[in-house]
């Protein structure tokens, strides 16, 4: 993969030569907000005393900060002129904008209408608005190798190493944490199969919930899975960050109360690396990455809590989870020969 590239207008794309060091601070700073929101995810979840002048939201808020004062002091040193976006797309702009933005609503919202707590903060409209600023920026360095790829005329996945393609790993791996974050209420991790109500409706109710949250996590790792492998040959280790990294992050929001069920992840995850590394082909990485992920997770689950579930509830959520991901695979192709607009 080439070092930069320039785009030939301003409609095109980003104004100037696109730098590793702006892509690997989008990481370092994306880790850093990440870890506050997963704080505060977890401050929710714990009823911890609850305002907007907390610690988590301190760590939070003052990684975007820091971000914006980086990019503008890169901008101002670069004669560019102070500008918290110079050298990214216009979609990290963008996310820089809506992100501040909801962050002042945020902070409104709550003197108004209160602190919200459970399923309310997940679906508040200020959170809401965060959440998307902070995907578009966070999701940048992915989109911009995506348009190195297109620039240089590059066809099929392209071979990376770990020294080239740290950015986009971590990054990938945080888009879908995120998302992970704000699906909170679809997560396994709350112990599906473990729960079966005496009362009909009730009952229903649990297993049909646990069945969705088992395929909607099961889409998010695969999907980020099939978008890299469309455009890469990720480096090894990969996958066990994506899986293992945003599974210990879901734990982590119930005070690592379950970690044992993220094991499985990790165990997927090398499975995945391993296949990768012998050229396997995407529908199969990605049949057996589900495999090992739900038969495990039912295994952990079993031996830690017991499951309650028929075997014909949780073998039929493996089977779901497994042949929906091939699936997944060919309805997603690979991005056309210098189409950037799929970076």
């Amino acid at each position: 993969m080439a070092g930069s590239v320039t785009a030939p207008d301003q409609t095109a794309g980003p104004p100037r030569p696109i730098g590793r060091r702006e892509e690997r601070a989008v990481a370092f700073f994306g880790v850093w907000m990440m870890t506050g929101l997963f704080i505060d995810g977890w401050a929710h979840q714990a009823q911890k005393p609850e305002t907007f002048f907390s610690p988590w939201h301190g760590i939070l808020y003052s990684g975007f900060v820091t971000a914006v004062t980086w990019f503008a002091w890169q901008g101002f040193k670069s004669g560019r002129g102070i500008n918290p976006a110079g050298g990214l797309d216009r979609l990290t702009a963008l996310g820089f904008l809506l992100f501040g933005a909801a962050g002042i609503a945020d902070g409104i919202w709550h003197q108004v209408f209160g602190v919200e707590a459970d399923l309310e903060a997940l679906v508040s409209p200020s959170h809401l608005a965060l959440f998307f600023g902070g995907f578009l920026m966070v999701s940048s360095p992915i989109r911009l190798a995506g348009a190195r790829q297109a620039a240089d005329g590059e066809t099929g996945p392209t071979a990376v190493t770990w020294g080239e393609w740290l950015p986009q790993g971590v990054t990938l791996m945080l888009s879908t944490a995120l998302i992970g974050f704000f699906t909170l209420y679809l997560s396994p991790f709350g112990g599906v199969g473990g729960e079966r109500s005496q009362y009909d409706e009730l009952r229903e109710h649990q297993e049909v919930l646990g069945i969705a949250s088992v395929l909607v996590f099961n889409t998010l790792l695969v999907g980020a899975l099939i978008y890299a492998l469309r455009r890469w040959r990720p480096p090894f280790g990969f996958g066990t960050l994506l899986f293992g990294g945003v599974a210990l992050g879901m734990t982590g929001l119930n005070g690592f109360d379950g970690v044992e069920l993220a094991l499985p992840a990790l165990v997927a995850g090398l499975v995945v690396d391993t296949l990768i590394a012998r050229s396997s082909a995407t529908r199969l990485v990605v049949a057996l990455g589900s495999f090992v992920l739900w038969g495990g997770y039912f295994l952990v689950a079993q031996l830690s809590y017991g499951i309650v579930w028929s075997v014909e509830l949780w073998a039929g959520s493996i089977v779901l989870a497994v042949a929906s991901a091939p699936l997944m695979a060919a309805l997603m192709p690979e991005p056309s020969p210098g189409d950037s607009r799929l970076a």
